[in-house]
């Protein structure tokens, strides 16, 4: 099928506080909450539909493959891509109705409906727990091979980099921390370090240790020995609560899913197709993937995006489970963002249940 091309609009936000700016590039049409009214089936027009998406990340590779292979059009969808640089971001977008989705972390939404908004993931996409600790190569770990729990404890005293407090890599790493035996406000120095690049800039610099990473950065690092991977939080030894946990999806307010359900159905079958897509390439179509969304995936080379393709693929899913919601919930009651779990059927719509 003919590769589509990857578009993103111009849309102002509204004038709220918000966590991070938000970057908008190109122009495409434009759309409305009330596309949903038509239908998506036989030669009726698409249904256009503006989500939110971020530029080189993981975290987007599924919508990415809907788009580039065409399963959002064969699916009635016109979709309408807005570029920003955070969760936060997305999240404010779609509640300031500037995006009609979002493509958001688990971690927003939830913190989203404790606060009192309607917020309903529709399908899930990169719904494992993805990421690894990176430290750099002339870090001495005396217990690396060990695993964990020792290979962390390791880490005291150390600077050890995340994007942002808040991030989901940052929840992840204070849990493991702790379920190491370590205090991580006091034993080991946590580093809001910003993007993934800067990170591992720094890391090379020796400004960090190491930084909790995700992919394509992680490849690009190990790759070229710049530092090694001695923690994964979908794989290996790990604290059991990372085994469910899930890391994001694509959510609507409750009010754009009831008057919408054209617009919900579409983009629910064409990112759960591409999630099915994803989790069954084989080693020779991970690299005619990654060639056909090199594009979103700036500076990085097919080979470096073909490797980590396969490191992750199997961690798509078009199902937000209430395990790993659950999971999720425990991470921010332990930070102190919630007081009491949000519940699954408040975030996730019968559209993305198991």
């Amino acid at each position: 099928m003919r590769a589509l091309s990857f578009r993103r609009r111009a849309v102002p936000l509204a004038a709220v506080a918000i966590a991070a700016s938000v970057a908008f590039a190109g122009c495409s049409s434009s759309s409305s909450s009330s596309a949903g009214a038509t239908s998506t089936g036989g030669s009726a027009a698409p249904v256009k539909v503006s989500i939110t998406s971020f530029t080189g990340s993981f975290a987007s590779l599924s919508v990415y493959v809907a788009d580039k292979k065409g399963f959002f059009t064969a699916h009635g969808i016109d979709p309408d891509f807005i570029n920003v640089s955070s969760g936060s971001a997305a999240m404010q977008a779609m509640l300031s109705g500037s995006a009609n989705m979002a493509n958001v972390a688990i971690f927003e939404s939830l913190t989203a409906a404790s606060q009192g908004e309607s917020v309903k993931y529709i399908v899930g996409a990169a719904t494992g727990a993805f990421g690894e600790l990176v430290i750099g190569s002339n870090v001495k770990l005396p217990h690396e091979s060990e695993g964990f729990p020792a290979v962390l404890q390791d880490l005291k005293g150390m600077k050890i980099g995340v994007s942002s407090k808040g991030s989901a890599t940052y929840y992840a790493l204070v849990y493991a921390l702790e379920e190491a035996g370590l205090n991580p406000s006091k034993d080991v120095s946590i580093v809001p370090a910003g993007t993934l690049s800067a990170q591992l800039t720094a890391m090379k610099s020796g400004q960090l240790a190491g930084f909790m990473s995700q992919e394509p950065e992680t490849t690009l690092a190990t790759s070229t020995g710049a530092g090694r991977v001695v923690f994964y939080l979908y794989q290996g030894k790990r604290p059991a609560l990372f085994n469910s946990l899930i890391t994001n999806g694509i959510a609507v307010t409750g009010s754009y899913l009831s008057a919408n359900p054209q617009a919900v159905k579409g983009v629910h079958d064409a990112v759960a197709e591409a999630d099915s897509y994803i989790a069954g390439l084989t080693t020779a179509q991970t690299t005619q993937l990654a060639q056909l969304v090199s594009s979103d995936f700036p500076g990085v080379s097919v080979t470096v995006l073909a490797q980590a393709i396969q490191h992750y693929q199997k961690l798509y899913s078009g199902t937000m489970t209430e395990a790993g919601v659950n999971a999720a919930n425990t991470l921010l009651i332990k930070n102190g963002v919630l007081k009491q779990p949000v519940a699954y059927s408040t975030v996730v719509a019968p559209e993305a249940q198991g």
